[in-house]
């Protein structure tokens, strides 16, 4: 996707892809309520399909292209959280984030991408 996304443009941000949790994590926190770290998966395995996507993103070898990598504000700690430390629901599902907390992230993603894009 990259190479092809190169071709139009002269830089490409990708941003890689959030770790996975492979479990319903609203359902997961309705059945632990007292335990969200019964829904938070160890960080080796909620990486697995990000780190692998990324790993052949770049072995295409896209010239021009920065890959922005949010891992560390969303997984802090091992296993990873599904409630972010000021009680949001990090995901809605088994593989995508809320949108309240994708709005804890857009500021740092955005000074991310101007950096990318400027250098």
């Amino acid at each position: 996707m990259a190479r092809t996304l190169g071709s139009m443009s002269t830089h490409v941000a990708m941003i890689k892809d959030v770790p996975r949790p492979q479990v319903d994590v609203p359902a997961c926190l309705a059945a632990h309520k007292s335990n969200a770290t019964s829904c938070s998966p160890p960080r080796s395995y909620a990486y697995r399909a990000a780190n692998l996507l990324l790993s052949k993103e770049q072995a295409a070898g896209a010239p021009r292209t920065s890959y922005i990598d949010l891992d560390p504000l969303i997984c802090s700690s091992d296993p990873c959280p599904v409630v972010a430390s000021d009680g949001t629901i990090m995901y809605r599902d088994q593989d995508h984030l809320t949108m309240s907390f994708s709005l804890h992230l857009a500021s740092e993603l955005g000074r991310r991408v101007a950096a990318v894009m400027a250098g």
